[in-house]
C-alpha cells in the first residue's frame, strides 16, 4: 500500500520502518499495551493450548488484529482505487 501511495522509495521505506518501530514500541512501553500487539495472539494460542483457555485480553488482541487487518485492506482499497496500478508496454 505505501509504495502505490508514494511516489519516492524512500517514503514507502520510512513509513514501513516506522510502523514496525510503532508496534515494537507497543511491546516495550508496557505490559497493558501488549494487548493491542498482534505478535501476541501466538502467545494466547499457546496459553489457550496448554492451559484449556485464553488469557484475559484475548479477545482486545484479536478484536485489534482484525480492525487492523480490515483496516489496511480498506486504505489499500482506496488508495489503489485513487490511484490503480499502471500496466507497463513492452
Amino acid at each position: 500500500m505505501c509504495s502505490a501511495s508514494f511516489k519516492s522509495g524512500a517514503a514507502t521505506a520510512g513509513i514501513t520502518v516506522l510502523l514496525g518501530l510503532i508496534l515494537t514500541s507497543i511491546t516495550a512501553v508496557d505490559a497493558k499495551w501488549q494487548m493491542f500487539n498482534p505478535a501476541y495472539l501466538s502467545k494466547n494460542a499457546v496459553y489457550f493450548l496448554s492451559e484449556g483457555k485464553g488469557l484475559d485480553y484475548f479477545g482486545v488482541c484479536f478484536g485489534f488484529t482484525i480492525l487492523l487487518i480490515i483496516g489496511l485492506f480498506f486504505a489499500t482499497y482506496f488508495v489503489m482505487k485513487k490511484k490503480p496500478l499502471q500496466a507497463e508496454n513492452h
